[in-house]
């Protein structure tokens, strides 16, 4: 149970936070997603989590900056929460582990493995680990509108890391083993508190780079492409999306 009422950060009014919520760690990536939108208002500018609320195809719909990292991402998904979204899909990026993942790919992250212990200890309270699985009904509602426009996706597994630098070839070997696809850093938190905060929530990660062969780090620029690419399939999907 949570212990506060009110958004101490995004500092929006009633009203202000549509049901359906694209939510993005890069402010650039926001920028592109608010383009689409019809009429779109800057809710929220505080402590760098900009928010915008508008229309996509008459369907109200807000893009949300949740920052780097679970930590950040939590403090968004809180208060988002709180403000009245029933559904919150990840727009973000992740580092492929797998060779047959090229930059451009899309991964509908089916669910998120991670490091048990620091902000999920905290929620939990029990050495435990819960299930971080996506919105079944939601990933194949997205899934439809991926084949729909020829989006070149595959469902399966990431690894929500905190830690970004890390020692490549240990961490791959040891991931791999499991069947892990990729790596990010928040979709783990973003499902954990979707069940316990009651939102549907799925991730869909554009992949940006790879571990396993040499793409370089491209930057938000460099992926305008294949974020707008994959933005119409999205906003479309998650406006039709019914079972909220």
């Amino acid at each position: 149970m949570s212990y506060f009422s009110k958004p101490l950060h995004i500092l929006a009014k009633p009203g202000d936070i549509a049901e359906r919520v694209i939510v993005v760690g890069d402010p650039k990536r926001a920028e592109i997603l608010k383009e689409f939108l019809e009429n779109p208002r800057l809710v929220n500018e505080n402590r760098g989590f900009y928010t915008y609320t508008g229309l996509y195809r008459g369907v109200p719909l807000t893009i949300a900056v949740h920052g780097i990292g679970a930590p950040s991402a939590q403090i968004v998904f809180e208060e988002l929460s709180m403000l009245g979204a029933k559904v919150i899909v990840r727009f973000g990026t992740a580092g492929a582990l797998v060779e047959d993942l090229d930059v451009g790919d899309v991964i509908l992250s089916i669910s998120a493995n991670y490091y048990s212990g620091g902000l999920y200890y905290q929620y939990t309270e029990q050495p435990v680990c819960i299930s971080a699985v996506a919105d079944y009904n939601l990933l194949k509602h997205v899934e439809k509108y991926m084949l729909k426009h020829n989006v070149k996706y595959t469902v399966g597994s990431v690894i929500s890391a905190d830690r970004f630098y890390i020692p490549v070839k240990e961490f791959i070997a040891y991931w791999r083993k499991f069947g892990v696809k990729a790596v990010e850093m928040e979709t783990a938190i973003l499902y954990i508190l979707g069940a316990i905060r009651g939102y549907k929530a799925l991730s869909t990660l554009l992949i940006s780079n790879s571990l396993v062969k040499e793409t370089g780090y491209p930057t938000a620029i460099e992926l305008k492409e294949h974020v707008l690419e994959i933005a119409e399939p999205l906003l479309e999907a998650i406006s039709t999306f019914k079972d909220i």
